[in-house]
């Protein structure tokens, strides 16, 4: 046994006892670990990250392209993102408890796999359900990546590098998520979408193979890791698989008139109820999320809901902003990935910003007002500017400000809510807040969605009531189209409503951007409230920190 190891864990070890073992182990690997190494380390997981972002970017940008390989309708093909979401947030909300079952550099490998064999698998799939199957494997790696690299950054680097650790991986980071969509739309529009996933093949390989060589292939004996939660892993996956999908689909099959919807909203419902109890249970050696630690951090769990109204910022915003560029605007893949890659910049530059200068000096709920502020200010500029013929200069600026408030947002609350944590807590912390966070994202996106079809139908009602009274030609032609609709049932030549289409059409595409135009401010707005929640998180932390029996490091 070597002096500074620590000695064998008792077979029933607790979690506590486990955890504060395999941190003694993991910080001598890092003060012996040479300093290329550790670079090394970072290097492979800012490629993997950024490679994972820039093809979920992606994803979204060529969803309209898949409709005619696939053979699908849009409706269909929304399923899609459905799929790798429902992955993506499975093994996010796992990877803690799967750390301390199997060790970080086996889940990485098998994450990485996964997350190659399915874009592998994408390239080969020309009809939707070897689609959806290729997505989903895709995002059970990759639902990994991002909260994995930030934990293992906290633990590798000794804070006076940290920083600059963060910095070199976001360099990273955002390098491939602002031009790798572009040269994925370049090929899209060029050849087939397909071909644009298997571009992210090599960068895969090229992560796997460095985590192989450099990363520790394990910190703890296997006789000493306590034995898999998989009841509670079960339950989580049965919870989430069911929530995403009924979030995904609620407001297409009409909510609570759908059986299926209802079905799995009360099964998510019930094993997420079941899944609270088992994980938080004294007798659970190695819980998924360890609830208990999470609830005792208090200044933790004053951000919650903080945590989950960023990602129904980033979520909302995401899911309409492309669909603006590529149904409204006439733009193709790589033309929208461009505007992408301003976002992108701004988001560097917002989080960069947060890094060295926002937080050290102003703190992390000053950082994260600003770009709370920033974020609504761009939102009520859209409101204002947007049009189908909005010119791309003007957008490209709101969203390079965009980018810089959502930067500077997302740093502010991480740093806010789990920068201050000790060590020993990172693990579940982390893996907690980026799950509650894709969470908020997915009702961002679900709330968008029934927006735009509820504004939709309104606003489509109100345009032709306003065209019936302003221009009584309209009725006329409304009930030229209904004996057109006659004719044709009763297999009558008719000539081609070529107006009326017209009309139709102008309609449609007013409703729309009007719909848009909504989210837009109620996007602004939620941003107000989201002041108002940043102030009360943060008096609820400071209240916290008041109470010294309360497990809270704020202020050391």
């Amino acid at each position: 046994m070597q002096p500074n190891e620590p000695p064998p864990s008792p077979p029933n070890l607790r979690f506590e006892d486990w955890e504060d073992r395999r941190l003694q182990r993991l910080d001598a690997y890092a003060h012996a670990i040479s300093r290329a190494d550790r670079w090394n380390i970072l290097a492979a997981l800012g490629i993997a990250t950024g490679i994972e972002l820039a093809g979920r970017t992606a994803s979204a940008i060529l969803l309209t392209d898949l409709q005619g390989n696939a053979g699908a309708t849009i409706d269909e093909l929304s399923w899609v993102l459905i799929a790798y979401n429902t992955g993506y947030i499975c093994s996010l909300g796992v990877s803690a408890g799967f750390v301390r079952s199997f060790g970080t550099r086996r889940l990485w490998l098998t994450a990485l796999f996964l997350f190659g064999l399915g874009n592998l698998l994408t390239f080969f799939s020309h009809q939707l359900t070897p689609l959806l199957i290729a997505r989903s494997i895709a995002g059970l790696g990759g639902g990994v990546f991002l909260v994995r690299s930030i934990v293992f950054l906290r633990e590798l680097f000794p804070k006076q590098e940290l920083a600059r650790a963060v910095t070199m991986f976001n360099t990273l980071v955002f390098s491939f998520k602002g031009l790798w969509p572009i040269l994925m739309g370049a090929v899209s529009d060029a050849t087939s979408w397909n071909n644009a996933f298997l571009t992210q093949i090599p960068f895969i390989a090229l992560s796997y193979f460095i985590i192989r060589r450099y990363m520790p292939a394990r910190l703890v004996r296997v006789d000493e890791l306590p034995p898999g939660d998989y009841p509670g892993v079960g339950l989580m996956l049965a919870s989430m698989v069911c929530g995403q999908i009924a979030l995904s689909r609620g407001e297409r099959d009409m909510w609570f008139q759908s059986p299926f919807i209802v079905l799995l909203l009360v099964i998510s419902v019930l094993c997420f109820a079941a899944f609270l109890w088992w994980d938080s249970r004294d007798g659970n050696q190695n819980p998924v999320f360890h609830i208990r630690t999470i609830l005792s951090q208090r200044t933790y769990t004053a951000a919650f809901g903080l945590v989950l109204l960023c990602g129904v910022f980033l979520g909302a915003g995401l899911y309409v902003i492309p669909q603006y560029l590529r149904i409204l605007q006439p733009y193709n893949a790589q033309q929208t990935a461009v505007f992408y890659l301003v976002d992108t910049i701004g988001l560097f530059l917002g989080v960069s910003s947060a890094v060295w200068i926002g937080v050290p000096r102003f703190g992390g709920a000053k950082t994260a007002g600003l770009g709370i502020i920033l974020f609504g200010v761009a939102n009520a500029i859209f409101v204002l500017i947007w049009t189908d013929m909005t010119p791309g200069n003007y957008i490209a600026y709101v969203l390079f400000l965009l980018g810089i408030g959502s930067g500077l947002l997302l740093a502010g609350i991480s740093l806010l809510s789990t920068g201050t944590l000790e060590k020993r807590f990172q693990n579940e912390a982390a893996s907690s807040y980026f799950f509650l966070r894709q969470v908020g994202a997915s009702l961002g996106v679900s709330a968008a969605a029934v927006l735009i079809d509820q504004r939709m139908t309104v606003h489509s009602s109100r345009l032709l009531d306003t065209a019936n009274r302003l221009d009584p030609v309209v009725q006329r032609v409304l009930r030229d189209f209904a004996s057109l609709i006659a004719a044709r049932a009763n297999g009558t030549s008719v000539s081609d409503p070529g107006n009326y289409e017209l009309f139709q059409g102008l309609v449609v595409t007013q409703a729309r951007l009007l719909a848009f135009i909504d989210i837009c401010f109620c996007l602004a707005v939620a941003a107000a409230i989201g002041l108002i929640v940043l102030a009360f998180s943060r008096w609820r932390q400071l209240h916290a920190v008041e109470h010294p029996h309360l497990t809270s490091i704020v202020g050391r």
